[in-house]
């Protein structure tokens, strides 16, 4: 990749795509990704809407920067209201 300083290691072919070793890591990863779909074992809450998540889902997914953010914010909301009452 010229003017990014970096150079590839190998270049993809088609003739790589039709290896043995290329086709058995395909098919045990498709093989993975349908068992997974079928049986609907999927990782964290990805099917779930936020309707569908508890508070403590909700506020448990938070990143820290998110989590301080929104401490910040109800902060913030809490002096409003002491000032305007």
């Amino acid at each position: 990749m010229p003017g990014t300083g970096f150079e590839p290691v190998c270049l993809l072919t088609d003739d790589a795509l039709r290896t043995d070793e290329f086709q058995a890591v395909l098919n045990d990863w498709v093989q993975k990704v349908s068992s997974n779909s079928a049986n609907g074992t999927q990782k964290g809450n990805a099917t779930k809407t936020p309707r569908d998540l508890m508070l403590k889902d909700l506020i448990g997914g938070l990143t820290v920067p998110q989590a301080w953010a929104l401490v910040g914010a109800l902060i913030t909301m809490l002096t409003i209201v002491a000032t305007v009452a």
